[in-house]
């Protein structure tokens, strides 16, 4: 199964209890800490900041419509090896469409970017961004399930 069909079902199992709910859309910020590695050099940036999810969905008559929004914010950090600082943002984006008889489709839209701090000259900074998309039929067979990449250092 891929991720995408996985992120789907989860985000559709989401939705379906915040719409059986009556839930308006709900908001959170929360710390954050990760790894974050950088393709471009190699180097592991060990990060910190906040994170801030949106998450809302609404029922009508043609089924539920959710949508997840995520960005990093203020996210800094250094890496171990070399010293460098770093930057980093991230904005992701989920919506999902679901139909009483069974079809769906969701897509997602992520962009991240780790900046090092004090430029040399060198091709360091990471950018990566990804567009997916699926549609399922009410029968429940994938009929689209594409994913496009794009990473570029700057």
């Amino acid at each position: 199964m891929s991720r995408l069909v996985a992120a789907v079902m989860s985000l559709g199992a989401t939705a379906l209890v915040l719409a059986a709910t009556g839930a308006a859309d709900t908001s959170a910020t929360l710390p954050y800490t990760a790894g974050a590695f950088n393709s471009c050099n190699g180097e592991l940036v060990e990060v910190q900041g906040m994170i801030h999810t949106t998450m809302g969905s609404t029922i009508d008559a043609n089924g539920t419509h959710s949508h997840v929004t995520v960005n990093l914010v203020g996210v800094k950090g250094v890496a171990p090896v070399s010293g460098a600082r770093y930057v980093e943002s991230d904005t992701q984006t989920e919506t999902s469409n679901f139909s009483f008889d069974g079809a769906s489709e969701a897509n997602v839209v992520e962009t991240r970017i780790l900046n090092r701090l004090g430029e040399d000259g060198t091709l360091d900074d990471f950018r990566y961004h990804v567009r997916a998309h699926l549609t399922m039929n009410s029968n429940g067979v994938v009929t689209v399930d594409r994913t496009e990449n794009q990473i570029d250092c700057n």
